[in-house]
């Protein structure tokens, strides 16, 4: 992938090396080549290769395949060989065809991916990944939540400033006293539906105690509406776009269970 990343302004001279198996049934793995009468690899098909045809149809790459009887095997002084090899030995840049994660393969798939333990994954570098917005504007309706509550703080800090001028001769034509501090527990007593010692009266009062109610409401439903929303992202599925590999230099590679293309889960690691 360094090649596909090191040059993403211009791909169509870039030929990139695939590892794939040959000769070997293809129920265990994630793809199947196909051969012509010379032994020449002339299609790859498979959740894997689907991912990669579609990097080529977006990023306009060339892709060389080259062959290997086995997908990785490991002699005594722990050299591997087979695809898992050609990578080590930089003889390939990719390689397809990862086995299905059964319990005779499990030890061979963490080897390669040490953080996959499902049978169906797709991993990548996260940091690299445009997911820096705030959680509640990805969880609401753009932003339109965060103008209702800039509105409901301004509302607010309006009720406070006219509560506390301690009279409302400019108002009404009786003074009334409030301040700030007790219009806040007229609001949070409304609120919660809980009695209060002193009832507010006049055109004033009523103003200022309407205004503070409704701004406290509105702070008080949207903010448990943001916890709600930030509890509610944790551990959900995020969904990859494929344009990140090229514009973010995302790391990614691929297992398949037997599923279609578009059951194919993406999770964050």
């Amino acid at each position: 992938m360094d090649k596909l990343l090191a040059r993403s302004h211009d791909m169509t001279s870039v030929i990139l090396r695939v590892g794939v198996i040959v000769g070997k049934p293809d129920h265990g793995f994630d793809c199947r080549a196909e051969l012509n009468k010379l032994g020449h690899i002339v299609a790859v098909r498979g959740y894997s290769a689907h991912i990669l045809s579609t990097l080529i149809d977006l990023l306009h790459f060339k892709v060389e395949f080259v062959g290997s009887d086995s997908w990785g095997s490991q002699d005594d002084e722990g050299v591997w060989f087979g695809l898992l090899g050609m990578v080590a030995e930089n003889v390939v840049d990719l390689m397809l065809c990862h086995p299905t994660v059964t319990a005779d393969r499990t030890a061979a798939a963490r080897f390669l991916h040490p953080t996959l333990d499902s049978r169906r994954m797709l991993a990548y570098r996260a940091a690299g990944l445009p997911l820096t917005q705030d959680v509640f504007i990805l969880t609401f309706t753009g932003s339109l939540w965060l103008v209702c509550l800039l509105m409901a703080l301004v509302l607010l800090a309006a009720s406070f400033r006219v509560a506390s001028l301690q009279t409302a001769k400019f108002l009404s034509e009786q003074p009334e006293p409030w301040t700030w501090v007790e219009i806040t527990l007229w609001a949070v007593a409304a609120t919660c539906q809980q009695g209060f010692s002193k009832e507010p009266q006049g055109i004033a009062c009523k103003t200022v105690f309407i205004t503070g109610y409704t701004a406290s409401y509105l702070l008080y439903t949207w903010f448990a509406a943001g916890v709600t929303s930030l509890l509610a992202v944790q551990g959900q599925d995020t969904h990859l776009q494929l344009s990140d590999v090229a514009q973010m230099g995302t790391d990614f590679s691929a297992s398949w269970d037997g599923l279609l293309p578009e059951f194919f889960m993406v999770r964050t690691l």
